[in-house]
């Protein structure tokens, strides 16, 4: 039967472009498209296409099948689990920028099914750009601010994903959640949430169906637990509410209507409002407002399409942009079956704005698509610049692209040091600029272009994650964590092992620093186990950044094979630099078993081979370790080893100190500590060890604080047995969440520690306090830990009758603060402080400052 019923159409009767237009009810713009593709067959006749009722037939079969597309569900995946940055956790979600048109009665619905206990799960439906997210975000700002969850309302955004298996780690990190030990996420979220009662908002859903059952689990052990869900489908789940988000409100157009009722329509609302952000001057007038309203009509109220509409009015008035509209917008699709065509999907909206950009326009917006999570300028001009177009010509098809609403501006990126700011996709934008790009060709270089890119910024960020820029570049990575993903994920599914390999040693100093440490170890592995050659010094660097990883994470052996044979490879190419690394962390894994005397010949090795290239943090960080090894391993002399070893630290510290090096200061304050334990100056031992624990929570790398914390409160048994109860437990509970694994001596120590307090507690005290600890957060575990207080200090008896507050003096003396700086920690005026020094000076009888830490620590008063 023919397609449409032409009327007097022969089976064989070949139709034009319009006349087949005609037959689908399709404009004549979208069948040239399709012959264009080769979805519809045509032959060419004195410049006119004649198409076959059959050949149309199919063509029109084809449109009405449910299509399905491989890179719309799936957006560049994060192969791994992200393990949660630290810091305090916090509900709040992106602040939208722009006002929020009408939505007062659907917002009152839906708050109104959330406040029922018979309703645990709401999924938000509707195609994309309907506006679900907005709506929701409006809902749970009321709530928020009305109280209505005791516990919060908590928004998780998870259109970043691409795999149902990060579902619950995501909603575990916006919690501020950490997996604990061999539990899952879902495990560690259930015994979270269980006696909570609080909202949680699941954003962009339809890609993650399978995690669906995992949210009911939720929900099954968690009775106060409340979620929304935006999706474009159903999660079709038990106890599951649909709640079906509406275009926006038109105007009737059966007769013409007055200005006043045009204008209060929402969908024209929207459309005055944004088109006045690009054309300030636009006003809703008697002549254009049929057409405005028809506008809005013809888009079905969809506020993204209204939106990438109004967008053009800087070019195009509304009778022309109507006229426009009429030639080339198709029917919208891929909506649920049973609702009108024109609901089905947003997909050809974003399509229409596509093909009104210029071909340098749709080059840079299918390449856009590679970014996951955002990008800034220099990363586009990277990323999707090609051939001879300037940084000007960039900029200005950039500005069109975000004039037309396909890019979206995300504010300033705080860890640029030009303070540059950022862009990003909307999500069904980017599905569809990925259909496109792979389509084009493309994919593949651009793919390598933009892992090239974020390899060489982790490259200048490692330079300066051990330097005095690390908290800059921290939250520089953090902005771009999932972009360094998609490019760790492309490299080692597609790419040359050789180019894996580069990327996880450029990206280790990250995942090392920002706590990741299971991911960057899991990265590293596949890496290196990648078949093809990949060349000896790539390869070592690989190797040094997966020892470094398995020492915090427990796998000591791995860690040791795989230093061992960068150490072999190193040594075969003379690689001095490579070399010395290798032996560092080597020389650490040895001490971490306590082997002491090949601890300390590896270390004594690692600074021959370094001290030719200067002073740096691994020729400190291999001193660190050389005189640990040498006073622990010490059989005779120990005390004037602990003597020497604690005035070369101090040469150490002023280094790192006038380098004004973050994680060098940090790392030397343990040692010095570690040192003064050994000597049995707590006092010495606990002030070190609390700057330490103070520098790595100010700079955001406070994982690396949990270790000194431990040593903290182990030191302060007695004299605050409650407090160092609640410190073991809050670093036991964090090592499980962490994925951390101490070395056998440390898990020694604490357990003699653990003994110690519930000796001294009794087991209800400590059984109490323990639990407390556990449930602390982090802010307030760093605040117990400075809070310490060692057992109280007995002065040495000594010839020199120094004052109990001069002994307090000649410690931070010691430590080569200024008078100034003494006066400040002391709440003293600097005159008072210069008096004390000078008072120390002539009770040692030395003549200056240096002089007085020498005899100090010779005599034991530090």
């Amino acid at each position: 039967m023919p397609v449409g019923g032409v009327s007097g159409a022969a089976d064989t009767w070949p139709l034009s472009a319009r006349e087949a237009a005609t037959v689908l009810g399709v404009s004549e713009r979208t069948v040239r498209r399709a012959i264009a593709r080769g979805e519809l067959a045509a032959a060419r006749h004195a410049g006119v296409y004649r198409i076959a009722l059959p050949d149309l037939e199919r063509y029109g079969s084809s449109r009405r099948r449910p299509r399905h597309s491989a890179a719309r569900f799936r957006p560049e995946p994060p192969r791994l689990l992200p393990l949660p940055e630290w810091g305090p956790a916090t509900p709040e979600p992106v602040r939208p920028l722009t006002s929020l048109i009408g939505r007062q009665a659907e917002g009152d619905a839906v708050r109104a099914m959330l406040l029922r206990r018979d309703v645990p799960l709401l999924t938000l439906t509707g195609p994309g750009g309907i506006g679900k997210t907005r709506l929701a975000l409006r809902v749970m700002s009321d709530l928020r601010g009305e109280g209505a969850f005791p516990d919060g309302a908590w928004f998780v955004e998870l259109a970043p994903l691409g795999e149902p298996e990060l579902v619950a780690a995501t909603i575990a990190q916006a919690l501020g959640v950490r997996e604990a030990g061999d539990r899952s996420a879902l495990d560690t979220l259930r015994a979270h949430l269980r006696g909570k009662d609080l909202l949680l908002v699941l954003d962009n859903f339809e890609h993650l169906l399978p995690a669906a059952p995992r949210v009911v689990d939720l929900l099954a052990a968690c009775p106060g637990l409340t979620v929304l869900v935006t999706s474009r489908t159903l999660l079709r789940v038990t106890g599951e509410r649909d709640f079906s988000v509406p275009p926006l409100p038109l105007p009737d157009l059966d007769r013409p209507p007055p200005l006043a009722e045009v204008d209060a329509a929402d969908a024209v609302r929207l459309f005055v409002e944004r088109a006045q952000a690009v054309k300030p001057d636009f006003a809703l007038t008697e002549e254009n407002a049929p057409a405005v309203a028809a506008i809005c009509r013809r888009l079905d109220g969809v506020p993204l399409a209204i939106e990438l509409a109004a967008a053009r009015s800087n070019v195009l008035p509304p009778p022309a942009l109507l006229a426009r509209l009429d030639r080339s917008l198709p029917l919208l699709t891929d909506g649920p079956r049973d609702a009108p065509v024109r609901l089905r999907s947003m997909r050809d909206a974003v399509a229409w704005s596509h093909d009104l950009l210029a071909p340098e326009e749709q080059a840079l917006f299918r390449r856009l698509a590679v970014f996951a999570g955002g990008f800034t300028i220099d990363a586009a001009e990277a990323t999707v610049r090609a051939g001879n177009h300037s940084e000007g010509d960039l900029l200005a098809t950039l500005a069109a692209l975000v004039d037309c609403s396909l890019v979206q501006t995300e504010g300033i990126n705080g860890g640029d040091p030009e303070g540059a700011p950022r862009f990003r996709m909307l999500e069904t934008v980017r599905e569809y600029a990925l259909e496109r790009l792979a389509a084009s060709g493309e994919d593949d270089e651009t793919r390598r272009r933009h892992a090239e890119f974020f390899r060489g910024l982790a490259e200048e960020a490692a330079a300066s994650l051990l330097g005095r820029w690390e908290r800059r570049w921290m939250h520089r990575l953090e902005a771009d964590q999932n972009n360094l993903r998609a490019a760790l994920g492309w490299a080692v599914d597609q790419a040359p092992a050789a180019t894996a390999c580069r990327l996880v040693w450029a990206s280790y100093p990250f995942w090392f620093f920002s706590g990741r440490i299971a991911e960057g170890r899991a990265w590293a592995d596949r890496a290196l186990t990648l078949p093809g050659e990949v060349p000896t010094d790539v390869r070592i660097r690989a190797l040094f950044a997966a020892s470094s990883f398995a020492g915090p994470a427990g796998e000591f052996a791995w860690g040791l094979a795989c230093g061992e044979e960068g150490l072999a490879l190193a040594r075969a190419i003379g690689d001095r630099e490579l070399i010395g690394r290798l032996l560092i962390v080597l020389a650490e894994g040895a001490a971490d078993h306590g082997d002491y005397g090949l601890a300390r010949t590896r270390s004594e090795e690692a600074i021959a081979v370094l001290e030719p290239f200067g002073p740096s943090y691994w020729l400190a960080t291999a001193r660190h370790w050389a005189e640990l090894s040498a006073c622990e391993g010490a059989d005779t002399d120990r005390e004037a080893r602990l003597i020497q070893a604690q005035a070369r630290l101090d040469d150490v510290l002023a280094f790192a100190q006038e380098l004004g090096h973050p994680s060098l200061t940090a790392d030397t304050f343990w040692f010095i500590g570690r040192i003064a334990h050994r000597q049995g100056n707590l006092v010495r031992a606990a002030d070190a060890w609390k700057r330490s624990v103070a520098i790595n929570w100010q700079e955001g790398m406070a994982w690396l604080a949990l270790w000194i914390i431990e040593d903290l409160a182990c030191i302060s048994l007695t004299a605050s047995p409650e407090r160092a109860t609640r410190l073991l437990g809050a670093v036991a509970a964090r090592y499980d969440e962490f994925r951390l694994w101490p070395n056998p001596a440390r898990r020694n120590r604490s357990a003699a520690a653990v003994a110690t307090v519930r000796a001294a507690l009794g087991d209800d005290a400590f059984t109490t306090a323990w639990a407390a600890g556990r449930a602390l957060p982090l802010a307030e575990i760093v605040a117990e830990a400075m809070a310490l207080a060692p057992p109280p200090r007995i002065a040495p008896s000594t010839p020199y009758g120094l004052t109990s507050r001069e002994l307090d003096v000649l410690l931070l003396l010691s430590q080569r603060l200024t008078d100034r700086e003494i006066a400040e920690r002391f709440f003293i005026t600097r005159r008072t402080a210069s008096k004390h020094v000078a008072a120390i000076l002539a009770k040692l009888g030395v003549p200056d400052r240096r002089a007085a830490a020498a005899e100090a620590t010779r005599q034991g008063l530090l």
